[in-house]
């Protein structure tokens, strides 16, 4: 519920397995980081707003480009009138432990901006709070060609180790479907199956847990990457991970979303499916969550 409470599980650096069928290749991220256990509630991007982040001009340099911030207010191109928050579509998706919704790429954006800059004493030199690439999202839910025996789990607020202890083991599913293993039941994750028909409170689905211990990976919500659409493999090349990774590419480029939602089908929530979508757009099914990694 609260900035300095959030959870973080330690994903160690090494090699996975990226995509599936004829886009599986393999793909190595050569550092650890720490992944988001949960998705961002409404009580912390709630923090975020109260701490005057929609009025902060270096958390929007982006939007204010494209000409979707202004002084402390955003409007996306359809939109006709300007917002100095999320959009609302009232409860049960604006309690305050269920994930943000109503929010475009760029209020993500800015988010992990102001909270690198209030997190700065609890994280390692040269680190800061940064949205996921689709790479790092799919390593926390798939697992890589190693994972840990037991979850490595941090809270923000008492610092996170730039090199936590930690023993692995072979991943015996590097493959695997979902962030659990091969098989999908409406306990293990919110979407279609499940019949809640909206967001739910973070941390009810313990099940669906990848082996990290990052939760609610698969269904909830639609989760924002920083990544750029671009086939595969990822990222190519030094410019290909450049040009991936892009932040100032323009509000016509697609960027990638992970993870489905709770309208979601089985199909949806795999760990490997990607959807792409305009940086300014948004639904009660768009949230995100945060990584702390290395710059």
């Amino acid at each position: 519920m609260t900035v300095d409470g959030m959870a973080f599980c330690y994903v160690p650096a090494g090699p996975f397995k990226m995509g599936e069928g004829k886009e599986l290749h393999p793909c190595n991220l050569n550092y650890g980081y720490w992944m988001g256990r949960y998705p961002v509630t409404n009580a912390q991007f709630a923090a975020f707003v109260a701490a005057g982040g929609y009025k902060e001009a270096g958390y929007w340099p982006e939007a204010e480009v494209a000409g979707y911030w202004r002084q402390g207010e955003f409007k996306r191109r359809w939109d006709e009138r300007w917002r100095r928050g999320p959009a609302a579509y009232g409860e049960p998706f604006t309690l305050p432990n269920h994930p943000v919704v109503g929010v475009t790429w760029y209020e993500a954006l800015a988010f992990v901006r102001w909270l690198s800059g209030h997190a700065r004493q609890w994280l390692p030199a040269g680190w800061a709070v940064r949205l996921p690439s689709e790479a790092e999202w799919e390593k926390a839910a798939r697992g890589g060609e190693e994972i840990v025996t037991s979850p490595v789990i941090g809270r923000l607020g008492a610092g996170l180790a730039a090199a936590p202890e930690v023993v692995r083991q072979a991943n015996l599913e590097p493959r695997r479907t979902y962030p659990w293993g091969e098989e999908i039941t409406p306990e293990r994750a919110n979407y279609d199956d499940t019949g809640i028909a909206a967001t739910s409170g973070v941390g009810c689905f313990p099940l669906g847990a990848s082996r990290y211990g990052v939760q609610e990976l698969s269904g909830n919500v639609w989760e924002w990457t920083r990544s750029l659409w671009g086939n595969y493999p990822y990222p190519g090349d030094a410019q290909g991970r450049a040009r991936r990774e892009n932040l100032a590419a323009g509000p016509d480029e697609w960027r990638i979303l992970r993870g489905s939602s709770y309208y979601g089908n089985r199909t949806g929530v795999r760990c490997a499916y990607r959807l792409r979508d305009d940086p300014d757009d948004l639904g009660r099914f768009f949230g995100f969550r945060v990584v702390v990694s290395p710059l």
